[in-house]
C-alpha cells in the first residue's frame, strides 16, 4: 500500500512540475520579430540605431560596420544599380578571395543582403570589412541595437 502512495505522490509532483514549465514557456516573449529575425528572447526590443550609404572601394579592405556588442541585428544589402561585387570579412581584413560576397544586382533581381547579429543564425557582433573588386560602390547597412 506504501508503494502505491508513493507512486502517486511521484506521479502528481511530476504533473505539478510539468504544469509550472508549461505556464512559464507560454509566457516567454515570442523569438521572433516579425521579419524572419530569431534568436534571443527579446528580438523586438530593439531600435534601429543607423542606416547609412557606406562607400566601399578596392584600395584595400575598409571598415563598413563597426563592432558593437548589443547588436541585435544588422544588414548590409548591395544597391539595385551596383556595378561591382563586395567582399566583406568578419573580424579580419576583406579580401577578394575570402569572406561574404554581394553580388551587384540589376532591375530585374532582388540585391544581395547579408544579415547577421545576436538575433540572428548568424551571431556576429564585431567588425565588419569591405572590399570590391574594381571600383567603388555603395551598399546600405542597417543596424538594430537594444
Amino acid at each position: 500500500m506504501k508503494t502505491l502512495y508513493y507512486s502517486t505522490g511521484a506521479i502528481v509532483i511530476i504533473a505539478f512540475i510539468g504544469i509550472i514549465a508549461s505556464l512559464f514557456m507560454s509566457l516567454m516573449p515570442s523569438e521572433s520579430d516579425g521579419q524572419g529575425l530569431t534568436g534571443g528572447v527579446n528580438a523586438s526590443d530593439c531600435t534601429v540605431t543607423s542606416s547609412a550609404a557606406v562607400v566601399v572601394g578596392p584600395g584595400g579592405s575598409a571598415v563598413v560596420l563597426a563592432a558593437h556588442g548589443r547588436r541585435a541585428w544588422a544588414e548590409v544589402e548591395q544597391q539595385v544599380s551596383a556595378t561591382n561585387t563586395v567582399a566583406l570579412n568578419f573580424g579580419a581584413d576583406a579580401t577578394l578571395t575570402s569572406g561574404m560576397r554581394l553580388a551587384p544586382g540589376t532591375a530585374s533581381t532582388t540585391p544581395d543582403k547579408l544579415i547577421f547579429g545576436l538575433n540572428t543564425d548568424m551571431p556576429y557582433t564585431g567588425d565588419v570589412t569591405g572590399i570590391t573588386n574594381v571600383a567603388s560602390t555603395t551598399v546600405i547597412v542597417t543596424e538594430c541595437r537594444y
